[in-house]
């Protein structure tokens, strides 16, 4: 009895080694096919150290920021950027990565970006980038809302960057709408609705429903094009979030304004009975790109997140009679 329980315990100690000596093979094997994995990976689809900075376009010094890296219309990286450092993301060599850069009251830009064969061999590479701090403007405004047509100059003096100007107005019981004569932009080469062509393929990289591009970087909502494609008629504006209820209208012109004086002019129909509570309020914003994941597109917009985006706004108010100034 006592040979035969020894019989028992010597099997399953045996038993016990053997699966032990089993599992430590098939660990030692998971360990080293995982390198191995590991390894090809990397040769099939290998990456670079990428630097990351920003710095101000004109003064060419360090700021901060926040950044996306996108490949092949997905984001394979994005965060804040500090002007202390430049921020480290390791990216893929087999496509070309568009770098996007914005930052506090500086617009975004887009860097289509390409990795040198010395960079491949440092296994390194940065890019700095370069952005435009949106423009302190001064507004001057010229004419009157005392008859009942009343046509009114606006007049934005721009020393730097002003993108994508609009305007929202308010106004009281007299007044009756402040219209554009035209909301059309022009572009001599033509509006497209793609963004490129592949002439090999024949196929076409289309844009979003009503979205035009003129020479590769201006995007506009076009609400039709016509003459050739050379003019966009652009859609009425949707009244921002921060001015809804304290605005009656507002007008997208579609115009950038870079160290120069812009003239806007626009029509004030008003009623035959005024008086000195009588006023018509003017504010004037641009606008940035931001994206948004449920478009999966850039899309300019004058604020984000209930944040004003761009320059700050800018007021001004036009009064029936302007020696009797009643709030």
């Amino acid at each position: 009895m006592e040979t035969k329980t020894k019989a028992i315990i010597i099997a399953i100690s045996v038993f016990i080694i053997l699966i032990i000596i089993a599992g430590i093979i098939l660990g030692g094997y998971a360990i080293i096919k995982n390198n191995v994995d590991k390894k090809n990976s990397n040769i099939s689809n290998p990456t670079i150290r990428l630097l990351i900075g920003a710095v101000d376009a004109e003064t060419n010094q360090r700021i901060d920021g926040e950044y996306s890296v996108w490949m092949n219309y997905s984001i394979i990286s994005e965060g804040k950027l500090n002007r202390n450092i430049y921020t480290e993301v390791s990216l893929p060599l087999n496509q070309t990565p568009i770098i996007n850069c914005w930052g506090e009251n500086y617009y975004l830009t887009k860097i289509p970006y390409y990795v040198t064969q010395e960079d491949i061999q440092l296994n390194i590479t940065q890019e700095t980038c370069s952005l435009y701090k949106s423009s302190n403007i001064k507004v001057d405004v010229d004419g009157s809302i005392k008859n009942k047509l009343n046509s009114i100059s606006i007049k934005i003096n721009s020393p730097k960057w002003y993108y994508k100007t609009g305007f929202c107005f308010a106004w009281t019981a007299g007044i009756i709408d402040v219209i554009a004569p035209n909301q059309i932009v022009s572009c001599t080469s033509g509006w497209k609705n793609y963004s490129s062509y592949d002439e090999k393929t024949k196929n076409y990289v289309w844009l979003l429903d009503n979205t035009y591009v003129c020479n590769q970087n201006n995007y506009e909502k076009c609400e039709r094009v016509f003459e050739n494609s050379t003019q966009c008629k652009l859609f009425s504006e949707i009244i921002p979030q921060r001015f809804a209820g304290k605005v009656d209208s507002c007008i997208y012109t579609g115009r950038t304004l870079h160290n120069e004086t812009g003239e806007f002019n626009f029509v004030v129909k008003t009623l035959d009975n005024k008086n000195a509570l009588d006023k018509l309020r003017i504010f004037v914003y641009d606008k940035d790109r931001r994206y948004i994941p449920e478009k999966n597109d850039w899309i300019w917009m004058s604020e984000y997140n209930g944040k004003n985006l761009g320059a700050e706004d800018i007021n001004y108010t036009i009064y029936y009679d302007d020696n009797l100034r009643i709030e």
